[in-house]
């Protein structure tokens, strides 16, 4: 295997396809040894941040292979390109994209900084706020809760956070959801996005809050449909073996006309 490392290592530097194929390929082989597929990290961590791909099919190679590295070159590489707004936009969503599901502390900083700035590609923008939300930290959701409840951002960007908050297990991204689907003063769309950020939730307080959306006939008719598509998915979740969330959407249901319902 000493060998098969200084091999890893010597084609650092290499920028030929079939190579950057051949290296993630070990990376992505979670049967080979741990220090080749370290070697190999460092390797396509070289490509990522290399300029002179000008048309980016190397580095977004390189990039695919490293979603979900512990790798510190690795993740140095992404933070690197994420940061650099000399880079082309989609290219930095590309890199940010590689970076869900990770919980690297400088990670996190970085897309949090493109997350707050409001002069940053809304679509790079979106990628921050998925990977932030999948880190399940507590001021990653504070972030993406103060620009859902920001009425001053875009659609989309609101859109992207509510998607975010609705995607963590954590309970402290619930409050911000709640309060925007139970505002009637709010825009209607909003409050139906957050109900539809919503479906997928297994907390008794979600439920309580769909229920009551349901059961108020005074409420806008779309709101109660996604409300209604939310609480559907709880009565078919089986993992809820005690079946008091799924009794009580259930109720909540009763003689609705929906069609998920």
């Amino acid at each position: 295997v000493y060998f098969r490392q200084v091999a890893a290592e010597a084609l650092t530097g290499t920028r030929n396809p079939h190579v950057v194929e051949k290296l993630a390929a070990v990376v992505q082989d979670k049967t080979e040894d741990v220090d080749l597929r370290g070697f190999a990290q460092q390797a396509l961590a070289a490509v990522v941040l290399d300029k002179k791909d000008e048309d980016y099919l190397l580095r977004k190679l390189a990039a695919e292979a490293l979603v979900g590295t512990d790798n510190a070159d690795a993740l140095s590489a992404l933070v690197a390109v994420v940061r650099d707004k000399a880079e082309y936009a989609p290219w930095r969503a590309h890199a940010a994209k590689s970076l869900i599901g990770t919980h690297n502390a400088d990670a996190r900083k970085a897309l949090a900084a493109v997350w707050k700035d409001k002069k940053e590609v809304d679509y790079l923008r979106k990628i921050a706020a998925e990977a932030l939300g999948q880190t399940g930290n507590a001021d990653a959701i504070k972030l993406l809760a103060a620009v859902w409840l920001d009425k001053t951002e875009g659609t989309y960007v609101r859109w992207a956070a509510a998607e975010a908050l609705g995607g963590t297990d954590n309970a402290d991204a619930l409050p911000a959801l709640f309060a925007v689907m139970q505002d009637k003063k709010e825009d209607v769309y909003f409050r139906q996005v957050a109900a539809e950020a919503l479906t997928g939730t297994r907390n008794p307080h979600v439920v309580e809050k769909l229920a009551a959306v349901v059961q108020d006939k005074t409420e806008d008719v779309d709101l109660r449909g996604f409300a209604q598509q939310a609480l559907a998915a709880v009565v078919l979740d089986k993992k809820d073996e005690d079946y008091l969330l799924r009794k009580l959407a259930a109720e909540a249901l009763v003689g609705t006309d929906n069609a998920d319902a």
